[in-house]
């Protein structure tokens, strides 16, 4: 074998993760597991020698896969690769060829090299380690990589793998240690599976797939020393084919089934000019008896490039045309990065995005997808957007070709942000078999290419929902209407089908959905109790008490907005704020401030003009409050009892709300004195001091919380009926509080269906023998002991049976 020197310098693909680890005499390694977090393990830190050694650490496999039979390694599953370094030129030889193994304390090597200060290090690594298959020529090494690579493909059944690591030493003194190199494997191979499905429209007729194979390239050779070799297509490919065995689908698939074959194999990269020849064989059963016994299957994959680190699943539906000969058409509907053990299951591509459309299900987009045709939807399905776009481009731009996602039958719930775009509808509840679609979030374009448009539409008996989201025909000169106020929403025969639009949200541009010629004669799309206000050349969709509009994207914007309010104003948030506003409550303005979801670092402070028996509304709903600093500070302020300008805040709502401020610190929530009929649902506060520090209050409500912080919930000084209803509050403070109250005279506390962990889930201060304290269905978790702490005389408990009480 040819001597396996290598070059190495980084390449912007790995991902190095560098941390603290203490460097020791002795050869000390922590492996990262992907499932798991890294930590280091402590041990005696003894004198460093001069010159520490050169030591490893966190062998990581980039995207490792999921499954069980897949043969290609994981980070859990390296156990030694093979390692060169050189020093600033190809001449300085620090490792050649280096064994490097895992043992019971970490990575080990027998010839331990040291540091040098003002120098730097290039570090590469193969594995698996002194394979036969794998051979390496440095003739052509250099800081580029590490030369040229042979591979010979045995079986499919054994992977190649390779780092590359720059280490410099410029800001090292002699005698310090550094930290250990950190490699970062990635798959040089591509990897491959075949799912196969029973395409018989008849649940009488079962099939088996056996003895799955394909051809593919026996060796070739890949330079590591060329810019971007990871890129595009750089194995060359030698003259020798090999052919991979893959198994058989073990479940015998009934009508609709899909299933796999037993094993997953590595190949090496091909271009789109390789074509690999694929061979099965299927029994086919009618009942119980085999009616085709070993039918032979072959067929030829071709225009499909095969990329380094990338798994594909071929596809192929078995059915009567197949049997009579036809030629089987394999699609490539999937082409997936191979990923971390921990990434969540729901999170999908293309291919199963396509499968949940026909099987139902929820799917979670991890990034942009475009699709050449239409998107079908037969089954109850939810797609989350999350904050990506989903695109689709068909050749036609024809009605009913050219569209995005059509629903036929079940429910089809579209949520997040995120953009979906086509070329005539991007939407269609078509047909009668009773399709419903819910629209939550997310952007609608149509008529991208196309010459007619509806960008949401309904026929037949399908319905559609529309509860939030944005909607546009994109220009004026695309539709074969007059303008666009025709084509955003639009129902076929003006619902004489049973077809219809209702909107209890959203924002359409150049379209009324109140007030819409898209019917005739014209339809109110709004459902009862909603309006369409105009903002501009949009109109948005909101609840009927709403009778002006404010858009908002400074924290400038926002006060000046609040302070122009009249009637019933909706003030939306468009961008994140920083700074401080301040929501004055003006008597007959009902206010409500939509955050939109979007940050707001900084203090809302709110004016109750003393009028604490003001009919007057104040609604904030979808704020994330959000800060990075340490400073002391409050989220939302309205405490000065003495200021009649603030004193008394009245029927505030917080509702969907959140909290969030680094951990330690004195972030607070919301700081109320003596403010009247407060309810705070549907939030969540993450780090910080607490979530509320109130004072004198009177009514107040807090329900579904989640509540992780320092503390919990602070009432002070006899708070009047509160309720604590269906909420989750940790208090992550060693002796901090879930809830804390001044027990005083006249006054109440209830809590019910809740779970309260902390070292006192609930204190009662300067508690009377009136003091009433009502608990129904909670869990209360006390790392003290005591689930309920006492302070002054004994109050009225009701429901505490079973639990310990300090008094």
């Amino acid at each position: 074998m040819t001597n396996k020197k290598i070059y190495t310098s980084i390449y912007n693909y790995i991902f190095i993760n560098f941390f603290q680890f203490p460097l020791m005499k002795k050869l000390i390694i922590a492996v990262a597991a992907i499932a798991t977090a890294v930590a280091c393990n402590t041990a005696e830190i003894v004198e460093l020698p001069k010159n520490p050694a050169i030591s490893f650490e966190n062998a990581y496999v980039k995207n490792a896969t999921r499954d069980a039979v897949d043969p290609s390694t994981t980070t859990a599953s390296i156990e030694a690769f093979d390692v060169w370094a050189f020093m600033d030129e190809t001449s300085g030889i620090v490792l050649v060829d280096e064994d490097v193994t895992k043992g019971a304390n970490g990575w080990n090597y027998a010839n331990v090299q040291y540091w040098a200060p003002g120098h730097t290090y290039y570090f590469g690594a193969l594995a698996p380690m002194n394979s036969a298959n794998w051979d390496l020529d440095t003739s052509k090494a250099g800081k580029l990589g590490a030369g040229v690579v042979s591979f010979t493909n045995v079986d499919g059944t054994e992977d190649l793998l390779y780092s590359a690591v720059e280490v410099s030493t410029a800001d090292l003194k002699l005698g310090e240690g550094m930290d250990p190199v950190k490699l970062t494997f990635s798959h040089l191979l591509s990897k491959v599976k075949f799912t196969f499905k029973n395409g018989f429209a008849t649940d009488n007729v079962s099939i088996k797939v056996k003895d799955v194979t394909m051809t593919v390239p026996a060796a070739a050779t890949l330079d590591l020393n060329t810019a971007d070799w990871w890129e595009g297509d750089k194995w060359v490919l030698g003259t020798e084919n090999l052919t991979l065995q893959f198994g058989s689908v073990a479940t015998t698939l009934g009508m609709g089934i899909a299933d796999e074959a037993d094993n997953e194999r590595l190949t090496i990269p091909a271009s789109a000019a390789y074509e690999y020849n694929v061979k099965f064989y299927v029994d086919v059963y009618m009942g119980d008896v085999l009616a085709i016994d070993n039918h032979e299957f072959t067929a030829t994959i071709k225009d499909i490039a095969l990329q380094m680190g990338k798994a594909y699943n071929f596809t192929a539906t078995i059915n009567p045309e197949n049997l009579e000969m036809a030629p089987i058409v394999f699609e490539v509907v999937e082409v997936k990065e191979w990923v971390d053990a921990n990434t969540p299951s729901d999170q999908v591509k293309d291919a199963e995005l396509r499968a949940a459309a026909q099987f139902g299900g929820e799917v979670v987009l991890t990034e942009d997808i475009a699709l050449s045709t239409t998107l079908d939807v037969t089954k109850n399905l939810i797609i989350d957007l999350n904050g990506h776009n989903l695109t689709i481009n068909n050749d036609s731009d024809e009605l009913g070709e050219g569209d995005g996602i059509i629903v036929t039958e079940g429910t089809l719930t579209i949520k997040g942000e995120g953009t979906v775009t086509a070329n005539t509808r991007a939407i269609w509840a078509r047909g009668n078999g009773g399709a419903v679609i819910n629209i939550e979030g997310g952007h609608y374009v149509g008529a991208t290419k196309g010459n007619t448009c509806e960008v949401i539409y309904a026929s037949g008996n399908g319905v559609i929902n529309i509860y939030g989201g944005t909607f546009e025909a994109e220009t004026e000169d695309n539709v074969s209407f007059a303008a666009p106020q025709y084509a955003v929403l639009n129902i076929h025969g003006n619902g004489a089908t049973g077809c219809n639009i209702t909107v209890y949200g959203g924002s359409f541009k150049n379209f009324n959905p109140a007030d819409n010629i898209s019917e005739n004669p014209k339809k109110n799309f709004c459902a009862d109790g909603y309006s369409s206000i105009a903002d501009g050349e949009w109109f948005v969709v909101v609840g009927g008490e709403y009778d002006n509009l404010a858009r908002v994207a400074t924290i400038d914007e926002l006060q000046a907005a609040l302070d122009a309010a009249t009637g019933n104003a909706l003030i939306v948030v468009g961008a994140d704020l920083v700074g401080d506003a301040t929501a004055a409550q003006k008597e007959n303005v009902n206010l409500t401030i939509d955050g939109a979801g979007y940050k707001f670092d900084g203090t809302l402070n709110i004016h109750g003009h003393n009028r604490y028996n003001g009919a007057e509304t104040l609604t904030i709903k979808n704020v994330k409050f959000y800060t990075e600093q340490t400073a002391a500070m409050d989220f939302i302020w309205s405490a000065d009892s003495n200021n009649g300008t603030i004193r008394y805040a009245h029927n505030i709502t917080l509702d969907g709300c959140s909290f969030e401020a680094p951990v330690g610190t004195d972030v607070v929530g919301m700081r109320f004195k003596q403010a009247y009929n407060l309810v705070v649902k549907n939030c969540v506060m993450n780090g910080g001091h607490s979530l509320v520090q109130n004072t004198s209050m009177t009514g107040q409500t807090f329900e579904n919380l989640t509540v992780e912080a320092g503390r919990g919930i602070n009432l002070q000084t006899s708070s009047l009926n509160t309720k604590v209803v269906n909420c989750n509050i940790k208090a992550t403070k060693a002796d901090g509080y879930g809830i804390r109250v001044d027990a005083g005279a006249t006054s109440s506390l209830a809590v019910s269906g809740s779970t309260i962990e902390a070292y006192e889930p609930i204190y009662l201060r300067k508690a009377t023998a009136s003091y009433e304290l009502s608990l129904l269905n909670n869990t209360l978790i006390a790392t003290n002991g005591y689930e309920i702490v006492v302070e002054g005389e004994t109050p009225v408990i009701s429901g505490a049976a079973g639990l310990n009480i300090k008094k």
